[in-house]
């Protein structure tokens, strides 16, 4: 089902402008591209970095079925886009993909080694990080990059099952050592030596000798990334399994995190991000697991029945389960009109999703970290929009240095934006009317525009539609043509493009 329209009405008068200074302000919500719990709030990505993750982005993601739940998110989300779920306000399809980008969609090809569709990523061989080995995924990426096919690849991910929960033998005298004391030592010899692990022979031997999975998975990721520069790669931390931070998979997982920190990789933090409900509460210390189940009882351990995406038993609990109960969930079929056409739902706050192992706000969190896994591949900074003061008089309205209210006071102010899909649920009694500001890079409109719709104040001083000043825009910073348009007034640009640059907060 597709979203209702929303048809603006034009009409014309004279309009004033003025505008003010620009502000900036930058508030990294990510460090460097590493993406975890921190960057799951869909509604902070900027469309102009979704735009241009959907340009610039080939991806290719091999995986299993813990690996699934990103693009089964993704899925799910194009819809709930649609219909402004989470007051969302974005052109519609944003969040579309596809193989190959067809129709102007992200290029995400998506190689599921379980459901074998479309394929594994060479075919018959490696599903994950670890099937069958620790090394047949690193040769079947060779394999695929090579080949001239696939040469618009320029991002590759691949996700573990649960292979770093366990611990494995080791060759040449190190029997008795798991995985994470061998990792560690490798990792900290290396600190210690300060090796260029891209180039590092010694040091692949020593992994080599001693067979250790992580380290050699780190190595293998490093070489790649040395020997296909034009490739981003994207490292990846295992699932939880409910046995905390103090466990060996955890320990693994840090060792994948403290790299990556250290040697400026992109990291999508597949653990961390499902170790916290969206309203930052931390469950790897209560033993969370991959089903989002947690120790609530405490009694050390998170007990569940053991089939499939697992329930709690015995008195523990499920946090994702607990907070879809408490959260309004987007419906698909609501159309109180009959017309074939969804309902906007700007209130929903989840949506139903098929999610592996697991539950759909789950899934939910994992498809919005991978947008701003996209996004800043994309070269958005992770930082908030921009924002600038705009003073606008309506020559209807104006009087004596402000302006009347009466389409408010008479409650003839839509709820609904005139000019897009925004939608509130109150007006505040100051606002004289909707406006759409435009940002231009070139004064005929034919360049980038990006356009906010805001509520303009008895003041003439336009703001956001949750009554908050400056306007704010999903835009990079640069130079624009500031224009304001009004639905029954002659619209009104600047003369001269105003600078957006970072300022302090």
């Amino acid at each position: 089902m597709k979203v209702k329209p929303v048809i603006a009405q034009c009409m014309k008068r004279k309009l004033f402008l003025s505008a003010g200074p620009v502000m900036l302000w930058v508030h990294t919500l990510c460090g460097q591209i590493i993406i975890d719990h921190t960057c799951t709030d869909i509604t902070a990505v900027p469309q102009w970095a979704v735009e241009r993750a959907v340009d610039s982005l080939h991806i290719a993601y091999a995986h299993t079925s813990h690996g699934r739940q990103p693009v089964e998110g993704m899925a799910y989300l194009v819809d709930f886009a649609n219909s402004n779920g989470l007051g969302l306000s974005l052109p519609p399809d944003i969040f579309a993909w596809s193989s190959g980008g067809v129709n102007g969609t992200l290029d995400l090809r998506d190689y599921d080694g379980v459901k074998q569709y479309p394929e594994t990523l060479v075919p018959g061989g490696a599903k994950d990080l670890g099937n069958p080995d620790g090394t047949q995924w690193a040769i079947d990426t060779r394999t695929y990059l090579n080949d001239p096919a696939n040469s618009e690849i320029n991002v590759i991910m691949w996700s573990w099952c649960g292979q770093l929960s366990g611990i494995w033998a080791h060759r040449s005298g190190w029997s008795g050592w798991t995985s994470w004391d061998v990792t560690n030592h490798c990792f900290h010899l290396f600190e210690e030596i300060s090796y260029d692990i891209s180039t590092g022979s010694e040091l692949r031997n020593l992994l080599e000798d001693i067979g250790s999975f992580v380290g050699y998975y780190l190595l293998q990721m490093s070489e790649l990334e040395r020997d296909y520069p034009e490739v981003m790669f994207i490292y990846m931390t295992g699932h939880l399994n409910g046995t905390g931070v103090d466990s060996t998979l955890n320990k693994h997982n840090e060792i994948i995190r403290e790299y990556c920190r250290e040697y400026h990789k992109n990291l999508y933090d597949f653990a961390d991000i499902e170790s916290y409900d969206p309203d930052g509460a931390d469950f790897i210390s209560r033993l969370g697991d991959d089903g989002c189940n947690y120790d609530a009882n405490d009694n050390g351990v998170t007990e569940t029945d053991g089939a499939g995406a697992a329930l709690p038993v015995n008195g523990d609990a499920n946090w994702a389960i607990e907070w879809q109960e408490s959260h309004l969930q987007f419906d698909p079929d609501l159309d109180e009109n009959n017309d074939g056409l969804t309902d906007s739902q700007p209130e929903a706050r989840w949506y139903f999703s098929t999610s592996a192992h697991t539950r759909p706000l789950n899934a939910n969190l994992k498809a919005y970290a991978a947008w701003w896994l996209w996004a800043r591949l994309a070269g958005w900074d992770g930082t908030n929009p921009i924002g600038i003061s705009v003073k606008v008089f309506l020559e209807g309205s104006y009087d004596s240095g402000t302006m009347n209210t009466g389409l408010q006071t008479g409650g003839h102010l839509p709820l609904e934006s005139p000019y897009d899909a925004t939608a509130v649920f109150s007006i505040p009694e100051d606002v004289v009317d909707w406006v759409m500001v435009e940002l231009r890079t070139l004064v005929d409109g034919s360049g980038d525009n990006y356009t906010k719709s805001g509520f303009l104040r008895n003041d003439g001083v336009v703001v956001n539609p949750d009554g908050s000043e400056p306007l704010t825009f999903s835009a990079p910073e640069g130079d624009y043509f500031i224009a304001v348009i009004h639905r029954n007034h002659l619209g009104a640009m600047s003369a001269d493009k105003v600078g957006v640059g970072p300022v302090s907060p």
